[in-house]
């Protein structure tokens, strides 16, 4: 088996047809990635307890209201999902691409589909910006070779903030290790996260949240 051959090796399980973590893997995956809305919740915190780690991922699915990368998805889903994963422990979050638009400007055509030279399939459309976070560094198509980095989008922007929302969970649980401590933050997520698919959407209470945070941190010698 791998593990016999490579130990060091930890094993990665995506899955996107049935809940996971699934006991007919137990004892073979070391990290286990389903698709967002295919998250056990249940399960996922027996398998962490043993060691193992859960992450879940988005990429043509789960659709609205699961909060996703897509263009046309309220800008804030993009930034909620990182408190969505504090609320349940996931520990990390796949994405399958940040750069997927071979054969086609994503500034003209931010659609994402099976892209194949002769142009795209239109019964196989995956969603609007699916696979890419970045786009090229010019609108224009170069006449020669361009040294530039990519331009980062608004999704990544805002994906940025999201982790760094995360951050501050962290840096407080750096200071408070006790459970009655802990109960400060985990109050401010609760005001904002409910489930997976019902959340905060204005802004203007995320951003009270954070700073809720950042005094809860400050108010810890």
């Amino acid at each position: 088996t791998l593990r016999d051959h490579a130990p060091g090796v930890p094993r990665l399980f995506t899955m996107c047809v049935e809940p996971a973590p699934m006991p007919e893997f137990y004892g073979l995956v070391d990290l286990w990635c389903p698709v967002m809305s295919l998250y056990d919740p249940a399960t996922a915190p027996v398998r962490q307890k043993l060691g193992e780690k859960v992450w879940w991922y988005v990429c043509t699915g789960p659709g609205a209201p699961w909060p996703n990368n897509f263009i046309d998805h309220a800008a804030i889903t993009h930034r909620i999902r990182y408190w969505i994963m504090e609320k349940y422990n996931v520990e990390g979050d796949l994405y399958w691409s940040s750069t997927y638009w071979a054969y086609k400007d994503p500034w003209e055509d931010p659609q994402s589909y099976v892209n194949r030279p002769e142009g795209k399939d239109p019964a196989q459309v995956w969603g609007n910006g699916d696979g890419y976070l970045f786009y090229p560094p010019s609108r224009e198509r170069p006449k020669g070779p361009l040294v530039k980095g990519p331009c980062g989008s608004i999704r990544l922007a805002l994906i940025r903030a999201g982790l760094e929302d995360r951050e501050y969970f962290r840096a407080y649980e750096r200071r408070v290790r006790d459970a009655k401590g802990l109960a400060g933050s985990r109050a401010v997520l609760d005001s904002l996260v409910a489930d997976f698919t019902h959340y905060e959407t204005a802004p203007e209470k995320i951003a009270a949240a954070r700073d809720r945070l950042a005094e809860l941190v400050e108010s810890v010698e």
